[in-house]
């Protein structure tokens, strides 16, 4: 066994988080019809070892999932080996694991006890495996194992130092507010104390803050610079001065040549005097607002009031820099809808090569596409792409009906008398007739075809 009177052993890793070694979590037992012998507690730690090479990890957490409060995260831990313990009396073979605490609010309530309990969760008895560990403050486990309590952490001999541009984590914190006690002298000076990993700072209260003053307000926990610049500066003084009582007399009386003139005037010079003298003080502020008050109030109907800005011409230029963006999103939209209608027209075309569509293809889709937008674009592409069939450049037929695809078939010519949309409606036809030849579909001659579908359209061959 790894623990002792004092706890479990427990490490800090260079990221600051706590990990708590070799911690019995589960053994051998029974519950119900279900026997967790020393084969059961074998596999699932096999199955463990097996998915931390793959790089993961179960969960650990706080309470169990069930009906209750919603569990909280606390970290994962790592199932190590088996090994023999004392339970009941009698020696059994147990899971040991470590375990990894991430959440700073869940180290310290395991540090100090809070936590003491553990109990495991298997979804499936049938399947051995440990698939996560509760920590618990309260309930009874189902297994009486050790308490969960840590002995001394081991800090890391160097730390994660973060670069330029990493992300951190922010320092654990505890505060205390002196204010908050009934005496008046504070035992202890420590406001906060930031932790990290084997980092440490604290903050302190100035202890004569905590005494009884006269003339100024207590100025609680020293967090600003200010204050401690100004000690240090009358510390460096006083040395350079050393006994010469000369320099100290002549000091004595600027100071008192300062406060006078603050007395009297409270001008900015005297401010001035006072403050590198060491004699300004909340009080004399103070006064200095009040005569600045009653001045500007005696001479508040003599000052010209600021020049204020007319409401209208305000709202005017809003206006026109509302007008402005909406133009300017406009152009933008257009220019956008521009490129893509060249990109899709673009794309359209090299879809559709090889197809008799015409000379005018170019034209035709671009006003469609500006006419009816993208998606219905796309479903127009497609539809030809379905309809039409594209021209083999090895089929010599082919290349012959694309050469001559444009000249007026000659048994066209017998409906010139009924005009030119009959012509058009026959050569129509005259093409389709050979289409159809060329791929077997047809076996009609090229006269009755025409004939009967000029027939069906309402046209009769020229007599």
């Amino acid at each position: 066994m790894t623990q002792t009177v004092q706890g479990y052993r427990a490490t800090r890793n260079t990221q600051g988080h706590l990990t708590i070694h070799d911690v019995p979590i589960f053994v051998e037992c029974e519950r119900g019809d279900v026997c967790f012998n020393a084969d059961w507690i074998q596999t699932a730690v096999a199955k463990a070892k097996q998915a931390a090479t793959e790089g993961y990890l179960p969960p650990l957490h706080i309470r169990h999932h069930d009906d209750g409060p919603v569990p909280e995260p606390a970290g994962f831990f790592k199932i190590t080996r088996t090994g023999p313990i004392t339970f009941k009396g009698k020696t059994r073979t147990a899971i040991f694991a470590d375990l990894v605490i991430t959440r700073p609010w869940v180290e310290e309530d395991v540090l100090a006890a809070r936590l003491p309990y553990r109990s495991v969760e298997i979804f499936n008895v049938d399947k051995p495996a440990i698939d996560s560990l509760a920590l618990l403050d309260h309930e009874p486990p189902y297994l009486e194992l050790p308490m969960l309590m840590v002995a001394d952490v081991e800090e890391p001999s160097t730390l994660n130092v973060p670069t330029s541009g990493q992300t951190v984590r922010v320092a654990s914190a505890t505060f205390a507010n002196p204010y908050l006690a009934q005496a008046t002298h504070a035992e202890d000076g420590v406001v906060a104390c930031f932790r990290r990993g084997q980092a440490a700072h604290l903050l302190m209260q100035d202890e004569e803050t905590m005494t009884t003053k006269t003339t100024e307000q207590a100025t609680g926990a020293s967090f600003a610079y200010g204050d401690d610049d100004a000690k240090m500066a009358d510390d460096k003084a006083e040395d350079k001065m050393g006994d010469n009582p000369e320099k100290k007399a002549e000091m004595a009386d600027d100071a008192e040549d300062a406060d006078e003139k603050m007395q009297e005037g409270m001008t900015a010079e005297a401010v001035c005097e006072a403050i590198k003298a060491g004699t300004f003080d909340m009080e004399q502020l103070a006064m200095i607002v009040a005569d600045a008050t009653e001045v500007m109030e005696e001479k508040g109907d003599a000052m010209e009031p600021a020049q204020a800005q007319v409401p209208g011409e305000a709202m005017a230029r809003m206006s026109k820099l509302e007008g402005e963006n909406v133009a300017l999103k406009a152009r933008l939209d257009e220019r956008d809808a521009l490129d893509q209608r060249k990109g899709d027209v673009g794309a359209a075309l090299k879809r559709l090569e090889d197809r008799p569509l015409g000379s005018d293809l170019e034209a035709k889709l671009t006003a469609y596409h500006k006419d009816h937008g993208a998606a219905a674009f796309k479903d127009y592409v497609d539809s030809m792409v379905q309809t039409f069939g594209a021209l083999s450049h090895s089929d010599t037929a082919a290349v012959a009906f694309a050469a001559q695809a444009n000249k007026t078939p000659g048994i066209a010519l017998n409906y010139t008398e009924q005009g030119t949309d009959a012509v058009e409606r026959a050569a129509q036809f005259a093409r389709e007739h050979a289409e159809l030849t060329r791929h077997g579909a047809t076996r009609m001659s090229e006269d009755r075809y025409v004939a009967v579908n000029m027939q069906r359209v309402g046209f009769a061959a020229d007599a």
